[in-house]
């Protein structure tokens, strides 16, 4: 199992960054929020837990960047 899913976040202006990571369900299982992004980016580390400290399974999931008033959404799969 992979211990760590790194997004590099580059926003288009300075600003408040929030991130939420999703399960094919739908269900947020982790939210990041960020007070200040600078343009030259932000490296963000999920260790695959949820909200609860739980590791999450192998699978597809959804994370959501909302950024300067624009959300863009990617899909990732976590593989063992």
């Amino acid at each position: 199992m992979r211990d760590v899913v790194s997004l590099l976040m580059i926003p288009e202006v300075a600003g408040p960054v929030s991130v939420g990571i999703f399960d094919v369900s739908g269900r947020r299982v982790r939210r990041y929020a960020f007070d200040q992004v600078a343009v030259e980016g932000t490296l963000l580390t999920w260790g695959r837990r949820d909200g609860a400290g739980r590791v999450m399974p192998s699978g597809r999931y959804f994370v959501r960047v909302e950024a300067g008033g624009r959300t863009q959404t990617e899909a990732v799969t976590l593989i063992d």
